[in-house]
């Protein structure tokens, strides 16, 4: 009966992790390029217990969360005709510097250009490699490929650069640091740096913002199948006390 107890609770604390989860997904369902967690449980470890004819039977202690990964399935995207609205259709990141001087890696796609002209993302990380857009430029195109032209009053027409992506060998090994930012770790390799469209690199589409990819139908059929777990492991509990009131009061 002890076992039990510890049982369901490990349960009940497993399920409000996931609920959680799915909690955070929907909050973000509006969040541009925002991508979704998706939770995955563990069984604890088995013990022999003795059944009363000498035989031994493995019981198990419960569930534990084994981890969240990062969904980085495509989201849709939403046209803007905005020209720093620059999405990435396919696979890979842009590459950010932050304030103190370290990359990060994101699937931002709604940037704007700072005091001094450089694209930046909206929280203001530095596109990398640094992309500069004089004030009175006009007809400013971002090419499928990352190539930038823009033309200048007298009508010369200026080549600005190029946007790059990078790919990791396991994406899903970055870790999160909020505003759609990922940091390097060793669970997600080094970074390989290319051209968009080449080596399984995305494509990139100027006026237009990649939504969230989280479907809000398919989190209010996970937060049911969590909510109803999380109140089966309870009855377990309650079952279990139960039990032991039972068992308590035949001893007295």
């Amino acid at each position: 009966m002890y076992t039990a107890l510890h049982t369901g609770a490990s349960g009940m604390i497993a399920q409000q992790h996931g609920m959680n989860v799915v909690a955070n997904n929907l909050a973000n369902v509006n969040t541009a390029g925002y991508k979704r967690n998706d939770v995955s449980f563990a069984d604890l470890v088995y013990r022999g217990l003795p059944d009363g004819d000498g035989n031994t039977v493995e019981v198990g202690q419960g569930s534990r969360i084994a981890g969240t990964d990062k969904n980085f399935g495509q989201g849709s995207l939403e046209s803007t005709a905005r020209p720093f609205d620059i999405a990435i259709e396919g696979e890979g990141f842009y590459t950010v510097q932050l304030p103190d001087g370290r990359f990060a890696y994101s699937r931002e796609s709604t940037f704007n250009k700072d005091a001094n002209g450089t694209i930046a993302t909206s929280q203001g990380a530095i596109l990398f490699p640094q992309v500069t857009v004089p004030p009175n430029a006009a007809d400013i195109n971002v090419s499928a490929d990352g190539s930038i032209t823009y033309q200048l009053p007298d009508g010369t027409v200026v080549d600005g650069g190029d946007i790059e992506l990078v790919m990791f060998p396991n994406a899903k090994g970055l870790e999160s640091t909020g505003n759609n930012l990922f940091l390097e770790t060793n669970s997600s390799g080094r970074p390989t740096i290319g051209t968009p469209g080449t080596g399984d690199r995305g494509l990139l589409r100027q006026g237009f913002v990649e939504r969230s990819n989280v479907s809000i139908v398919e989190e209010m059929v996970q937060m049911i199948l969590t909510q109803r777990s999380f109140e089966m492991n309870s009855r377990v509990v309650k079952t279990a006390d139960e039990m032991l009131k039972t068992a308590n009061s035949i001893r007295n």
